[in-house]
């Protein structure tokens, strides 16, 4: 780049705004998705049975990781592999903008280790902050125009790595615990190009690395009656952010209770509501910019026996969800000075094929959904989003 006064002052300029977008949790006005602001989007720890149904079984569900006592039913000894590409599309004033996120939001497995006591470790998706997005800006530079071309690239997240365990007091009952650890990283690539040659390129990079722990237990009740209950509670934990393996900051991760509750008295059917309630306000990490808000979830959902496929039944699947999403952003506008923070609701259909049979159980079973999420709660601002979520159980 010329050595110039108006280049020293676009340099500092350029530099300001890269030191303010690299800041922990970055920059929000930036991002190009409704729901990826701050620390980015939660899936929710959902397996594709579980976002099948709505997220109204979750509790209740022992592939999905948030219930430890759930693993009790989780039966044979087995593997789970989930994958969920995201098809979405932002709205705005400015026009559309459609990306592809490829997520692998779940890995697990169990086992049996006792007549009554169940063990299962999982690799979960607690926070993705993947995004792309461009923007362009005029400066002027010793009496002319220059165009600045910004690609701002967001990669990483949070992960939760869980060990459970499930004990069975009894037919009816059985509790569980877990331990959590919590890692993750924020890889932020910004790259600037000008509209003259005499400029070169300009390209920062910057990289936090995010450690914690926690505890959660949980119950699965059987009162009878057709109806079963489960509930579980995640204690809030520690979570500290580092740059070079120095500490730059320190938090929490937040306090998580859910409830489910199902009714299968009628003969070939499960109905299914759940709830969920996040304290993601106490997280108080990371850069001002980052606005955190406690949030909540309800979920419906039911399971039909559908056609018989080789001789077992595929069951059909169709739920509803609707929820809060964590981080939100300033307005920016003078007339609308307060925070706004997104909503999110989701239709969902999935079906449970099993693939291989013996001895009357499941071998194999591919889990497939579809969901459609509409998210909204920034003036202008809208985005919808398909998930195609695979998830494939094996036990031998």
């Amino acid at each position: 780049m010329r050595h110039c006064q108006g280049c020293a002052r676009l340099r500092a300029l350029l530099s300001a705004l890269i030191a303010g977008t690299l800041c922990i949790g970055g920059d929000v006005a930036a991002q190009s998705s409704t729901g990826a602001q701050g620390f980015g989007y939660p899936p929710g720890q959902l397996s594709t049975r579980a976002i099948g149904l709505g997220a109204s079984m979750v509790e209740l569900d022992p592939v999905s990781p948030r219930n430890p006592a759930s693993l009790a039913r989780w039966g044979r000894p087995g593997l789970y592999m989930q994958y969920d590409p995201e098809f979405r599309r932002v709205t705005s004033a400015g026009g559309r903008d459609g990306t592809v996120n490829i997520r692998f939001p779940l890995i697990g497995g169990a086992t049996r280790i006792g007549r009554k006591l169940s063990a299962g470790v999982s690799i979960s998706t607690l926070l993705d902050r993947t995004y792309t997005t461009e923007s362009s800006n005029t400066q002027v530079v010793d009496g002319s125009d220059l165009t600045a071309t910004t690609l701002y690239q967001s990669a990483g997240g949070l992960n939760d790595v869980r060990l459970g365990f499930a004990y069975e007091l009894s037919p009816q009952l059985s509790v569980g615990v877990a331990g959590h650890v919590v890692t993750g990283e924020n890889r932020v690539t910004i790259s600037t190009t000008f509209d003259r040659t005499d400029f070169l390129q300009l390209n920062q990079q910057s990289e936090v690395n995010y450690s914690g722990t926690a505890f959660s237990a949980g119950a699965n009740w059987l009162p009878g009656g057709n109806f079963a209950l489960a509930g579980s509670v995640r204690l809030q934990g520690a979570l500290r952010a580092s740059r070079d393996e120095q500490t730059i900051d320190a938090g929490h991760l937040p306090l998580r209770t859910g409830l489910s509750v199902a009714y299968t008295g009628i003969a070939g059917a499960v109905f299914a509501a759940g709830a969920n309630w996040d304290n993601w306000s106490q997280i108080r990490i990371g850069s001002p910019n980052v606005y955190s808000q406690d949030t909540r979830e309800l979920g419906v959902g039911v399971e039909v026996e559908g056609p018989r496929l080789r001789g077992a039944v595929v069951a059909l699947r169709g739920g509803f969800r609707s929820r809060d999403l964590p981080f939100g952003a300033n307005r920016g506008s003078p007339e609308l000075p307060s925070i706004a923070f997104p909503t999110e609701q989701a239709f969902a259909l999935g079906a449970g094929v099993p693939l291989a049979t013996f001895g009357g159980g499941s071998r194999a079973m591919l889990d497939l959904s579809v969901q459609r999420a509409v998210r909204s709660g920034f003036a202008g601002i809208s985005e919808r989003a398909y998930t195609l979520s695979l998830g494939l159980a094996v036990r031998p």
